[in-house]
Parts: C-alpha cells; sequence; structure tokens
C-alpha cells in the first residue's frame, strides 16, 4: 500500500512539476533599428541595425547590419526564423544565429505578416507608383507566390496587416501621397486567394498608420492628414465601423499599442502618453515618463511595455515600463528603434538551442545546486521576470524564496526550478 501511494504521489508531483517548469518566458527581445538616411545627399549615414535584449541579463548587443538599406520597417517571427522587411527586400534570418538564411527583392516593402507558409507584404514608396501594393511569397525559401495588380488588388499603397479567422485584413492609406490620403481595409481571403470587400472608412478614417486586433474588432490609429488624429473600430464580423476623433490630436499619432483593453497612443511630437478605453471609449493621460516615444509594444509574457525614444539620427533608447507605467529598465539601441518583437519560448525548450543550466535537485525546498563555478555568477527571477535574487557560486540557499516557479540565469544559460515549502 505504501508503495502505490508512494508511486502515486511521485506520478502526481511529476505531473505538477512538469506542468510548472513548461511556462512561457521571453528568451530574447528583437530591435529592428531603422538607421539614419539623408535625404538631401542621398547617403546611409547610419545603416540598419538588428539588436537583441537579453532581459535575464539585461544586456543588448547588435546581431546584424544590414547594409544598403535606407530604412526597415517591420520584423515578425516564425517557427525558428525571423524576416525583416528594410527599404527593397525581404530577409529571413535564424532566430538563434541572426545569420541571413535567404533574401528576396520587393521594392517599397512595408508590412509583414504569415499564414500557412505563405508570406504577405503590403507596399508603398515615396514618389514611386507601383504596379502591385500586396505580394505573396514563399517562407521557406522567399520565392514570390502570387502578385496582385491595382486592378485585382489594393489600388493604393498599403501598410498594416492583420490575419484573422482565415483573413488578411490590409490597411489601405495611400500614405505617401501627401494630402491624397485614404482609409480603407482590404481583404484578402486567404482560402480562395481572391483580394476584394474593401470597406472606406470615411473622411474621418483617413491614413490609417496602425492596426490592432481586439476581440474580433480591428482597430485602426489613422493620421487623416496630419492635422490630427482618430481611431476606427472595424467589426469582423459585420464589416460594420465607427469612427472616434482623438480629442487631445493636433497632428497625427506617433506610435500606439494595445494594453489589456486599452490603447496606448501618443500624438507626434507630444510627450503625454495616452489610453483609450476600448469599452467606454473615453481617454485619459497615463503617468509614464514625458517622453516623445517612437515605438510601444507590449511583452505578452510578462505585461511589460518596451517604449522606445529617438532623436532619428543620434541616438535610441528602450524604456522598460512595468504596469504602473514606472521605468524599470532602460537600454541602448541603435538609430530610431522602430520595431520592437518578442521572442517567446517554452521553458521545456531551452535545451533546443543552447546548453541548459543544471539545476539540482529540481524541485527543491531548501537548496540547490549549479553546475557553475564557485566563482560564477547568477541571478534569479520569479515569473513576473522581477529579479528576486542575485549572488555568485554553485550552492544556493533557497530559504528567503516562496514556493513558486523561478528562472536561474548564469552566463547565457538558463534554467527553470520549482520551490516547495
Amino acid at each position: 500500500m505504501k508503495y502505490i501511494l508512494s508511486t502515486l504521489t511521485s506520478f502526481i508531483l511529476t505531473l505538477w512539476v512538469s506542468s510548472s517548469i513548461a511556462q512561457s518566458y521571453v528568451h530574447q527581445v528583437l530591435v529592428l533599428n531603422e538607421g539614419y538616411y539623408d535625404y538631401s545627399s542621398s547617403t546611409i549615414v547610419t545603416p540598419v541595425t538588428i539588436g537583441s535584449y537579453d532581459p535575464a541579463s539585461q544586456t543588448y548587443q547588435t546581431v546584424y547590419t544590414i547594409d544598403n538599406a535606407r530604412f526597415a520597417s517591420d520584423l515578425i517571427i516564425h517557427e525558428g526564423f525571423y524576416y525583416v522587411a528594410a527599404d527593397s527586400k525581404i530577409i529571413k534570418f535564424d532566430l538563434n544565429t541572426h545569420q541571413p538564411v535567404v533574401e528576396a527583392f520587393c521594392t517599397g516593402v512595408r508590412n509583414l505578416a504569415i499564414y500557412n507558409n505563405i508570406i504577405i507584404a503590403t507596399r508603398g514608396e515615396y514618389l514611386l507608383n507601383l504596379d502591385s501594393h500586396l505580394q505573396l511569397f514563399h517562407a521557406g525559401d522567399l520565392s514570390p507566390f502570387m502578385s496582385f495588380n491595382t486592378t485585382e488588388g489594393p489600388q493604393y499603397p498599403t501598410q498594416n496587416i492583420i490575419v484573422h479567422n482565415g483573413i488578411a485584413y490590409i490597411a489601405v492609406n495611400n500614405a505617401y501621397d501627401f494630402g491624397n490620403e485614404v482609409g480603407r481595409i482590404g481583404q484578402l481571403n486567404l482560402t480562395t486567394l481572391e483580394y476584394g470587400n474593401e470597406i472606406d472608412l470615411g473622411a474621418e478614417g483617413k491614413n490609417p498608420d496602425n492596426m490592432i486586433l481586439f476581440g474580433n474588432d480591428l482597430i485602426t490609429v489613422n493620421n487623416l492628414d496630419w492635422t490630427g488624429a482618430s481611431i476606427s473600430r472595424f467589426s469582423t464580423i459585420d464589416n460594420t465601423w465607427e469612427n472616434h476623433s482623438i480629442s487631445s490630436a493636433t497632428s497625427g499619432c506617433g506610435t500606439s499599442a494595445l494594453n489589456e483593453e486599452k490603447l496606448l497612443f501618443q500624438i507626434s511630437m507630444d510627450t503625454v502618453l495616452r489610453a483609450l478605453d476600448l469599452n467606454s471609449m473615453s481617454e485619459s493621460d497615463v503617468a509614464a515618463p514625458q517622453i516623445p516615444y517612437y515605438e510601444l509594444s507590449k511583452d505578452p509574457v510578462n505585461g511589460l511595455i518596451y517604449a522606445s525614444a529617438t532623436d532619428y539620427f543620434s541616438f535610441g533608447q528602450v524604456y522598460v515600463l512595468n504596469d504602473l507605467y514606472e521605468v524599470t529598465g532602460t537600454f541602448s539601441a541603435g538609430i530610431s528603434p522602430g520595431t520592437i518583437v518578442f521572442d517567446v519560448r517554452s521553458s521545456l525548450g531551452i535545451r533546443e538551442h543552447e546548453k541548459a543550466l543544471l539545476v539540482y535537485p529540481n524541485p527543491a525546498c531548501e537548496r540547490i545546486s549549479l553546475d557553475i563555478s564557485s566563482s560564477q555568477e547568477f541571478s534569479i527571477r520569479d515569473i513576473t521576470g522581477k529579479v528576486v535574487m542575485t549572488g555568485s557560486g554553485n550552492h544556493v540557499n533557497l530559504n528567503d524564496l516562496l514556493a513558486g516557479t523561478y528562472m536561474i540565469h548564469s552566463a547565457h544559460r538558463k534554467a527553470s526550478f520549482v520551490v516547495i515549502k
């Protein structure tokens, strides 16, 4: 009987430990820095770069420089690779080595999305008439898959893409023809590969610059004609929409991001961060540092907000804000850090791409041992990402830790462990 109970207890504990350890964590934060291109002299002063920030060690490094690109506009992650839209090409990178795998020519590429291993690319170029504003590529080798001309596809330049329920929703804004902006949402059926049912958001929905999925609604942030800004709320259920003027806007919207049920946004050249409650549609100021932000992006695991700032030619800085919008960390990036993306992985998959830190026993009650030297430093974070302990050595006293799951990091090696009290 004791053997049966012991075996059952061990089995339950194993299941509990496995489910506890198998948690998502942010392996790295990828930052796409747009660089500095001097249009007056047609010179690339500072090239486009890709940076990787490690939240565990709080270190940032440039991992790749893209030469001969005037700017970069998007980065997406998919199955061990990431894809970058840079000026006239799409480049596929290995997610761990950051080395380019293959690239495709695509003039004026703006934003990217992926569906069933097909890359969807929107296009637009200042002072250049393109014969297609929507192109598809095979994700594997980036070979061309399909192109929509301006009769069969969007007539005007396009930008953001949201894939939802088998439909790619395309923001059509004509943003590079100043004074002639439009505001439309196009729909590409990803089963039939037919484009159509383009919805005009009207005069108060012109120039959608960002598009965010909120439930079954698309929220577009519109720059209008740069003398004001608005929010459009589009239902993917019945294709109805409504527009809301941003009361404080005297110019276009600089940046925006979804935070739970609130849309964070900032007006161009302003320093106040604001929030729009998407339930009540009421606005309020946010008690964040008053900085002109360039990009806002939310960590989907820890709930942190990454907010970048730049002067477009000499520096790039990223601030990490908690749920009270207090700065909990900051790091220097490249010039104009305009896209911030989170590489989220399962803690059980750590050994896939790097040697894991060996922790034993696991779970533990009072103490753990590590396969590091007696002088090597380590840090321990709780499931929110907060550092709860630092030290050095290969034996760690757990008396000050509460029961729960933690991540320990040492010299670019990580492991999850469970504390039982």
